[in-house]
């Protein structure tokens, strides 16, 4: 899927800043792959490049360290610059899916 070129990011300090396909490309550079921290982790993932990098991080580096309004925010930015996002899916030891409370995902750090 290949989408704008351009978009606009709202911050959470209030206001919008605007990003490219191109900021995204060399903040990906800097901005280490998912790896799976704990049974709680819960991330919201962008394909960049052949790399699964979590996207509220790169977010934060396209940005220049300021702060998406949310993640919802960074991955509709995303996915209209054209990239595919990935949300991870957790198991127990015994291979059933974890079920994560809306207080689990907020407590969840990316």
């Amino acid at each position: 899927m290949v989408g704008r070129t351009e978009t606009e990011v709202k911050i959470k300090s209030g206001g919008t800043v605007p990003i490219t396909r191109a900021d995204v490309a060399v903040a990906a550079l800097d901005v280490p792959e998912y790896t799976a921290h704990g049974r709680n982790d819960f991330w919201v993932m962008v394909h960049v490049g052949a790399r699964l990098i979590p996207a509220v991080p790169l977010m934060r580096a396209v940005l220049g360290g300021q702060e998406p309004h949310n993640t919802n925010e960074a991955e509709m930015r995303f996915r209209e610059l054209g990239f595919r996002i990935f949300v991870t899916r957790l198991y127990d030891s015994s291979g059933q899916p974890i079920r994560l409370t809306n207080e689990q995902i907020k407590g969840a750090r990316p």
